[in-house]
């Protein structure tokens, strides 16, 4: 009876408290060295990648970890390596800290990514949303012409969504009216993503009118002042821009205003730009930190210094930078490579005809669109997806 009351109890209390304090030793990092039976501080490395299954190297040594996972090391410098049969392989120095995580997220490249088509009959012109989520774009091929808007928004496993038209050239005059080539029209979007603005689009009368298209009913109407409606949306524009500067410091405020090209990180956390140097562009970002007084200071970085560059585009991550390179002699030949923000893992994606200075990043990052041609004998421009899973 006395060992049941008191005994019992108090060795189960004993027990917990113990497991208790291993357990709570074991998640700052502390393990037990059984060889040398001492107690030895450790860091935690946590390993992810996109996509998973990814084998992991310490130092060159293989160990009995795939991504997703986490290992237990000793506070030091390490040489961490991702390697999937059909990609890149990841490298990166890491270090780890006593009872610190360090954590890697690491996107894997696929050495040869699949192309698919997404026109099959002619794309000319095209130009992304500002929300990133559309691109409208130009044919001028019969029986398709016109122009058509492809949603860059994936569908459940997977899918993709094929272009629609939106709007057919109407060569023919109908009920009095003049027909509208509007495969021709200048296209510009509303900063909403809701609205195109179309100009200058002729008829086969020589006529030319603009009109504003709703991208949701399809219903347009003809626009007599398209200075006033391009004036409200880029105030809109800028009213966005200022959203996004609330909370920065002065002399933050002060560092970015008049900068060229100025763009927010999708998860609003940096900022890139360019600066003209000699005949080269000189791309930075700043990486925006909250402090005490709960104002965003930057921590400036270099990316990189070419004349070559075409473009940089954020990647929708935050995490990466999209490049679009060009060759000099050839401006229809580019390149297009992945870069993490700490300049590392340079990873390039496609080498061929790029076409015009803009390449087209999917929302979910799974795949890029392109302007391209891959037939020697037509001057038929499509567009193509580069698949990056």
């Amino acid at each position: 009876m006395f060992l049941k009351k008191i005994i019992l109890p108090t060795v189960t209390g004993l027990i917990l408290i113990a497991v208790t304090i291993l357990l709570v030793f074991l998640a700052r990092g502390y393990s037990f060295d059984f060889q040398k039976k001492t107690v030895t501080e450790t860091g935690l490395l946590l390993v992810n990648s996109i996509p998973d299954g990814g084998l992991v190297f310490i130092d060159d040594k293989p160990i009995s970890l795939a991504t997703n996972g986490s290992l237990s090391l000793v506070p030091n410098e390490y040489h961490l390596k991702i390697q999937k049969p059909g990609f890149f392989t990841y490298l990166k120095t890491v270090k780890i800290e006593r009872e610190l995580i360090t954590r890697v997220d690491a996107l894997l490249i696929p050495i040869f990514p699949e192309l698919k088509p997404l026109s099959l009959t002619g794309a000319k012109n095209p130009i992304i949303s500002p929300d990133g989520t559309k691109i409208v774009f130009a044919t001028e091929v019969d029986p398709e012409k016109g122009l058509w808007i492809l949603d860059l928004n994936e569908k459940p496993f997977g899918l993709t969504t094929r272009p629609s038209r939106i709007l057919a050239d109407d060569a023919a005059s109908t009920k009095g009216e003049d027909g509208f080539l509007y495969s021709q029209a200048i296209v510009s979007f509303s900063f909403d993503s809701k609205k195109v603005l179309l100009e200058n689009v002729p008829s086969p009368s020589g006529k030319t009118a603009s009109f504003l298209l709703d991208l949701q009913s399809h219903a347009k109407e003809i626009v007599s002042d398209v200075n006033t409606i391009k004036s409200l949306w880029l105030k809109e524009k800028q009213l966005n821009q200022e959203k996004l500067g609330e909370g920065l410091s002065p002399s933050l405020t002060e560092r970015i205003a008049g900068l060229l090209d100025l763009s927010f990180s999708p998860d609003g956390n940096w900022i890139l730009y360019q600066v003209q140097n000699g005949q080269s562009k000189e791309f930075k970002i700043l990486k925006i930190k909250e402090t005490i007084n709960n104002k965003k200071l930057p921590a400036e970085e270099t990316i990189l210094v070419t004349a070559n560059f075409a473009s940089l585009f954020w990647f929708p991550d935050s995490t990466h930078l999209l490049i679009l390179e060009k060759k000099p002699a050839n401006d229809k030949q580019g390149t297009i490579s992945l870069l993490e923000l700490n300049r590392e893992n340079k990873t390039k994606i496609f080498e061929g005809i790029v076409l015009g200075q803009t390449i087209f990043p999917y929302p979910s990052g799974s795949r890029i669109a392109i302007l391209t041609n891959f037939s020697p004998e037509s001057n038929q421009t499509n567009l193509y997806s580069i698949n990056l899973r």
